[in-house]
């Protein structure tokens, strides 16, 4: 078991233990907000057939030379066609077809005339223009030609790329998988709220940050349960909710205290220990473990400990499975305007508000005290400031480095 060890550290640990959860088969109308699973390429050309681009005649070229308003000529009209219809009759010198936009192009015709440019009389129709071959009319695979790759592995699915998969008929496609998690929150102080406090304790708030904040991440929530500081409740809690999930997150438990049980509890099950405690502030006090093939995360039971742990650990994970890479983190640099008089001898992340101003982004700190258990700081929270190790107090004005929340979390 290793203990106290750096960041980065950590995350190889976990990458190297994650499960290889195969793709899901999805309908086409459940796909959205996902990513693909495999590279797809266009089966047919789009559109299948050349057709009409707006309302008119469907005729040759060649039959309209030297047409005009002072020289109409006539052409016989021998068909309708409407869109979705087939074009069965071909179209011969000095015929034309009454045609509607998206029809297929009859065969023999090279071209279309819009409606407003003729004028027609029974059952022929006074061409008023002359025409090219190949005006007003889409060849097939004029925008989609079959074999063209239309979406690369790892793409998200919003509304442009499900369009124009419908567009080849697909009705179902491979997407990531959305990693099921299940969540046990520790603590006999904990009330559910509705619940009559008694004194000592407190409502149960971390169940809901977590709960909602792996949801965020795309992830499935198998179980959220509530464990007193109790072994046996505990193992009884992890033991109901493994089979279900392919991850478990607990909250609670895992600092050096009489009732930080959960270390003990895994070691009795048997449980492989990766880590215990990280080298940064706050939310050094996480466990990590495996359990039946199943990775376990054990984060602190104070609330900002615990989010920032998450997003820092349990986020990438959940990220690297589903490929849902817009709601990760995003690395950069900004100028810092507030005031923090603290030196850092550990590695710190502080909870922080990146906003835009005349000089560009800026950063400041949250609202609100900085420690573990503070809830209020993560109300306008949408990044965080990373902090090196030895680092002297820091000044408004100097460049700092962030973590951007996704941004869901801009207010």
């Amino acid at each position: 078991m290793k203990q106290r060890i750096p960041l980065e550290v950590a995350k190889e640990i976990i990458r190297n233990n994650l499960p290889d959860l195969p793709p899901e088969k999805v309908l086409l109308a459940e796909a959205s907000g996902r990513a693909l699973a495999e590279s797809i390429s266009a089966t047919i050309n789009q559109p299948p057939f050349a057709c009409s681009l707006l309302d008119g005649y469907a005729l040759r070229a060649e039959d309209t030379l030297g047409a005009s308003r002072d020289n109409p000529l006539k052409l016989k009209i021998v068909s309708q066609i409407f869109a979705g219809d087939r074009a069965e009759r071909q179209i011969n010198t000095g015929e034309a077809a009454r045609i509607m936009t998206g029809a297929p192009i009859p065969e023999g015709a090279d071209c279309v005339i819009g409606q407003e440019k003729t004028d027609r009389e029974n059952d022929k129709v006074k061409i008023f223009q002359e025409l090219n071959p190949g005006q007003n009319y889409a060849p097939a695979g004029e925008d989609i030609k079959k074999g063209e790759l239309l979406c690369s592995r790892g793409t998200l699915l919003r509304s442009p790329q499900l369009s124009v998969l419908a567009s080849m008929g697909l009705e179902r496609v491979d997407v990531r998988p959305l990693p099921k998690v299940a969540l046990i929150t520790t603590g006999s102080e904990l009330k559910a709220p509705g619940e009559q406090l008694e004194p000592g304790q407190i409502y149960s708030s971390n169940n809901y940050l977590i709960s909602a904040r792996l949801e965020e991440c795309g992830a499935e929530v198998t179980a959220s349960l509530v464990a007193g500081d109790n072994k046996i409740e505990i193992k009884e809690k992890i033991i109901e909710s493994l089979p279900g999930c392919d991850f478990l997150v607990t909250t609670g438990g895992v600092s050096v205290g009489e009732k930080d049980l959960l270390l003990s509890v895994l070691e009795e099950l048997g449980a492989e220990i990766f880590f215990w405690k990280l080298d940064l502030k706050p939310g050094n006090s996480i466990l990590c473990a495996k359990l039946d093939e199943k990775v376990i995360f054990g984060l602190s039971g104070n609330p900002a400990a615990a989010v920032i742990a998450f997003d820092l650990l349990v986020r990438p994970m959940l990220i690297e499975i589903n490929s849902l890479d817009h709601l990760n983190l995003k690395k950069s640099r900004a100028v810092f305007i507030d005031e923090l008089k603290k030196t850092s001898p550990t590695r710190r992340f502080l909870r922080a508000v990146l906003v835009s101003s005349s000089r560009g982004e800026v950063v400041k700190l949250s609202r609100g005290r900085r420690r573990p258990g503070i809830l209020k700081s993560t109300l306008e929270c949408n990044c965080l400031l990373d902090i090196p190790a030895g680092s002297p107090p820091l000044k408004s004005g100097q460049e700092v480095e962030i973590y951007q929340l996704p941004e869901l979390y801009n207010y």
